[in-house]
């Protein structure tokens, strides 16, 4: 059956059969099919916790390449290159540039274990582009941002209420938790924080405290969330979070709260640390005292504590000591000390992950990759500055603080992290739309009235 392509003014193109039996928008299509893999993207990000396998056939590497193959379809099939593209042209060719020089070093230094280099590879390519894919789903009129931070609020709701209903089930002996995750091979930490309490954490934790800023300002943002939601999504991630029993995770959660509280007046500020304490108070008698007080202990005093901090200091000496080996280029992409291995399986992982990326980049190649973290800074920093623009960068820079407690800069969920903070800031520049319901109801009557004239008049 013969058919024709017809294009459209506006630069879409439609495949229509000669007979006209049907028609189908390509332009469209394409479109659909890279949104449609670019929020699966966003789902596996924020409700799979990490497994350490970083094979093709994985959901998170078969949303990724199907993201990029629809993503390409749309750029190279682009009839205009606006200044955007261009710009994304520029940055992507840089990328890819330093990456695969950074690549090369890692291939020739690290010829022990010689996936490591290309393991490292994969995942900065996986951060990096989902901050280009969001940019232009946004830039090309895709989708809009404000929807973009809702999905992934949204997904990040749904992640901790699952993570709770999975605890409860396991109190209530249903299923056994721990046994499960080991099953799925998805890699958590676990430890016992007070008698029947234990800790329960995986690599999708490190999103959720951040989230509860971005929800706190959801007016600012003109997200539309209901008050209803934002107490409701506070508390559970706040529950959550406590169970991750992750000492940054609630410091974060904390400064989250700070920085919303410092755009308040007196009046919202007291009514929200009056809630603050009124919800902590619940929490320490729901559990009990002593029980609070050994989760204290055993978080911030015990042994366990101690060892912990001592490793990441371990972590830094043995890195340094390697830094110094190669000063300018560093050991290259998968580069790690052959005597201070954190993970045996990701040999390249460390929990202070900056040093970790001095002791691979080198002086020079942590130049380049401040570039990108300084060029979001600056976001919040374009004018009008505003005390909500700088909760948001000082926020932003509590996450960058991240890297010296946890190996999360780079991944998918990262990538998240780092377009929501940019897709913030396009919002804070903008104008903020005012919905009132009464104008809303006033203007369609309005407009019914003059169809009622209209309709007397012929």
């Amino acid at each position: 059956m013969p058919h024709q392509l017809c294009p459209f003014s506006d630069g879409s193109q439609t495949l229509k059969m000669d007979d006209g039996s049907f028609t189908i928008n390509l332009t469209k299509l394409k479109n659909l099919s890279f949104l449609i893999f670019y929020f699966s993207m966003i789902f596996v990000g924020l409700m799979m916790p990490s497994d350490g396998n970083h094979g093709i056939f994985t959901p998170k590497s078969l949303s990724f390449l199907g993201s990029i193959f629809f993503f390409a379809i749309l750029v190279f099939s682009s009839k205009k290159m606006s200044l955007y593209l261009l710009k994304t042209w520029i940055f992507t060719s840089f990328l890819m540039s330093f990456l695969l020089l950074w690549l090369f070093i890692g291939f020739a230094e690290n010829f022990s274990h010689p996936t490591a280099p290309f393991d490292q590879f994969k995942i900065f390519l996986i951060t990096i582009s989902f901050v280009i894919m969001t940019l232009y789903a946004y830039d090309a009129g895709l989708v809009k941002a404000e929807n973009l931070i809702k999905t992934m609020i949204f997904v990040n709701f749904g992640y901790s209420c699952l993570k709770l209903i999975l605890i409860i089930l396991h109190v209530l002996n249903f299923i056994n938790m721990f046994a499960l995750m080991e099953t799925m091979g998805m890699r958590f930490m676990s430890m016992e924080m007070a008698s029947g309490f234990s800790r329960f954490q995986t690599s999708v934790d490190i999103v959720t405290p951040f989230f509860i800023l971005f929800v706190l300002q959801s007016d600012a943002l003109n997200l539309n969330f209901t008050k209803r939601f934002k107490y409701f999504y506070c508390l559970i991630s706040s529950i959550s979070i406590l169970f991750s029993f992750s000492r940054f995770l609630m410091a974060v959660a904390a400064c989250s709260a700070l920085f919303y509280w410092l755009t308040l007046n007196k009046k919202a500020l007291l009514k929200g640390m009056f809630i603050f304490c009124a919800l902590f108070a619940a929490f320490i008698l729901i559990i009990g005292v002593d029980n609070f007080i050994t989760i204290i202990e055993r978080r911030f005093f015990s042994n366990d504590n101690y060892y912990s901090d001592l490793t990441r200091t371990q972590q830094i000496e043995a890195l340094m000591e390697q830094f110094y080996i190669s000063p300018y280029f560093g050991m290259g992409l998968g580069g790690y000390v052959k005597d201070f291995l954190r993970d045996t399986s990701i040999v390249y992982s460390y929990e202070v992950q900056w040093i970790a990326f001095l002791m691979q980049f080198g002086l020079f190649g942590m130049i380049f990759l401040l570039v990108p973290v300084l060029f979001i800074c600056f976001q919040f920093l374009k004018p009008p500055i505003t005390r909500v623009n700088l909760s948001f960068l000082g926020l932003f820079l509590v996450w960058l603080m991240s890297g010296f407690t946890n190996p999360f800069l780079i991944s998918l969920a990262s990538g998240i992290i780092y377009s929501i903070f940019l897709l913030a800031a396009r919002l804070l520049r903008s104008p903020p739309i005012i919905f009132d319901k009464r104008d809303h109801r006033e203007k369609m009557r309005e407009r019914k009235e003059k169809g009622n004239n209209l309709y007397l008049r012929l």
